[in-house]
């Protein structure tokens, strides 16, 4: 059974749990409405007989007075006419019995089961009525007979509860057929809408259910390139959860096809970087070469000429511009871990600048540097004060006596801190914004490329990022953005 109800669509399912609901509150209703008919019926049934006591009594008041045992009979014969009667006594001031359902008992004492004596209470009133319940219906019932406030007798009647359960049994029939046509209409009506409520809550979680199996057809493929079997047993919520666990495993299966891709790209990557950087250090070399063959040539051939201050100085600078070049390779290839320790940003830059300023002078190029405020944040000096001398160095290349660079560190943020470098320069074209950053992609005659990738690479490695763009007042500007706590 509970296998048969798992294969239910989830609508179904939730169709057959509101109407369960409705179903058990329209029965706590009708209990509540069956049991309030039910005592209200069985207080209307004890009221009538009470009145109905009460009734007999004041009409035997007038053949009491004139001792008219017929016309007493008769009020007693009258009162068991009644089917829940089961017995009816009328007696004397004196409680002889003067009139009864048993006429054997005519001029005897009261029966034992009438309990009536005198009333304290006004004479006529409804209290005059001795009541004896059992359990919830009436036994027994005694009136006083009162003429002029004397008491002449008593009206003893007793009741049959068997009778009187009958009786309300009888009368709530029809309460119970209107309830069991309200009961049935409940259902149809609550069947109804609780199919379309469930219809209307399931219908965004059906909707998810085709679209992660639409998704799965498409993802989850064995080996062999044909789509995998897809869960048909069991409701919605079953599927879109055998589903989501398809995915996910498709989904880690990509994950790990994709990070091997990565690192075969990455590999190949390298590779086309060796090969580059070896095509472009055979290059440098040979042109290198080449000029050192020709000066030492023309010094072994003519060591007499006045030329040979010249040509030594041509080998000196081939000799140095290869110094220079192996060093941008070895820092760029060399692999490094950032020493991180909180220092001032503010003071490095400044340091930075210190060192570099005699250089810009000698160029003819003003150097600048402001700071806002000091800002401590977690870096390797000795990388930064690279990255920084490497910026300004190509700033330098690039720019003419009378130009100018501008370093800033600007106001301090919760994130990040941030060091422009702004020059006046003619800034760098927008399609080079992307790849100047790559290593060997340079704008100079001369110089291995290296410089910019170098700072990429430092920025990087302390978890920050580097952008370049052209200021609107012109020239290029980098922004080095460096976090202000250790990732």
């Amino acid at each position: 059974m509970r296998a048969g109800a798992g294969r239910l669509p989830l609508q179904t399912k939730g169709a057959f749990y509101v109407l369960l609901l409705i179903t058990a509150i329209f029965l706590a209703v009708a209990l509540v409405v069956y049991t309030s008919v039910k005592r209200d019926l069985e207080q209307q049934l004890v009221s009538e007989n009470l009145r109905m006591v009460r009734d007999v009594a004041t009409s035997a008041r007038s053949p009491l007075v004139t001792t008219d045992l017929t016309g007493l009979q008769g009020l007693v014969e009258q009162a068991t006419s009644n089917r829940a009667v089961k017995a009816a006594v009328i007696t004397d001031a004196t409680e002889r019995i003067l009139a009864s359902t048993k006429l054997s008992e005519l001029g005897q004492k009261r029966p034992a089961w009438a309990k009536g004596g005198e009333s304290p209470s006004q004479a006529g009133s409804a209290a005059d009525l001795i009541p004896v319940p059992t359990q919830d219906l009436l036994e027994t019932a005694s009136h006083p007979i009162r003429v002029g406030g004397d008491r002449l007798g008593t009206v003893h009647v007793r009741f049959a509860p068997q009778e009187l359960r009958q009786i309300v049994a009888e009368n709530l029939t029809a309460t119970l057929k209107k309830l069991l046509w309200l009961g049935l209409f409940t259902g149809v009506v609550g069947a109804a809408g609780a199919f379309l409520v469930s219809g209307f809550v399931t219908r965004p979680i059906r909707r998810l259910t085709g679209q992660v199996e639409a998704m799965e057809r498409e993802l989850a493929q064995d080996e062999e390139g044909h789509h995998g079997g897809l869960r048909q047993e069991g409701d919605e919520l079953d599927r879109l959860q055998h589903g989501f666990h398809r995915l996910r495993s498709t989904l880690n299966r990509y994950l790990v096809e994709l990070d091997r891709l990565h690192q075969k790209q990455q590999a190949l990557n390298c590779l086309a970087t060796i090969g580059e950087m070896s095509a472009h250090v055979a290059h440098e070399l040979r042109n290198s070469l080449s000029s050192l063959r020709g000066a030492s040539r023309y010094l072994r051939r003519h060591p007499e000429k006045a030329e040979k201050a010249e040509f030594s100085q041509i080998i000196e600078d081939e000799v140095s511009r290869l110094y220079e070049m192996t060093e941008g390779f070895l820092d760029f290839s060399r692999p490094f871990e950032p020493q991180l320790e909180d220092r001032d940003l503010c003071e490095l830059v400044t340091d930075t600048c210190s060192r570099l300023q005699t250089d810009f002078e000698g160029a003819g190029v003003a150097l600048e540097c402001a700071c806002a405020e000091a800002q401590v944040c977690p870096v390797d000096s000795q990388l930064i004060h690279q990255a920084l001398t490497n910026l300004l160095t190509n700033a330098l290349d690039a720019l003419e006596p009378g130009d100018r660079v501008r370093v800033r560190l600007e106001p301090k943020t919760e994130v990040s801190s941030r060091i422009t470098v702004h020059d006046s320069g003619p800034g760098i074209p927008e399609e080079e914004h992307e790849r100047i950053f790559k290593p060997f992609v340079t704008t100079k005659s001369q110089g291995s490329g290296l410089g910019l990738a170098v700072v990429s690479k430092v920025v990087l490695q302390h978890g920050g990022n580097i952008e370049v763009d052209n200021a609107p007042a012109g020239g290029a500007r980098f922004t080095l953005s460096l976090p202000r706590k250790a990732t």
